[in-house]
């Protein structure tokens, strides 16, 4: 069995900033406003999934919408 050692005072490391993911700046966003994610036709529809998937698992209230586009995915927030 695995003993763990609970420690305190140790500083958490800093993560992304605050209001952008690897999948855009859709924290950043207003009702109404869109962001490109540049990929190939072929990564479409992976990375529709994550985008929708990350702000999803975040329960951040917030909406969005995407779409293909021939240069990438295009994110819109809806509410």
């Amino acid at each position: 069995m695995t003993e763990f050692k609970i420690e305190k005072n140790v500083p958490m490391p800093k993560g992304a900033i605050k209001g952008r993911t690897k999948w855009g700046p859709w924290r950043e966003l207003k009702v109404g406003e869109s962001y490109l994610l540049p990929c190939e036709k072929i990564a479409h529809n992976m990375v529709q999934s994550r985008v929708l998937q990350s702000c999803r698992l975040e329960r951040s209230g917030i909406k969005l919408a995407t779409r293909t586009c021939p240069e990438g995915v295009r994110v819109w927030r809806i509410k």
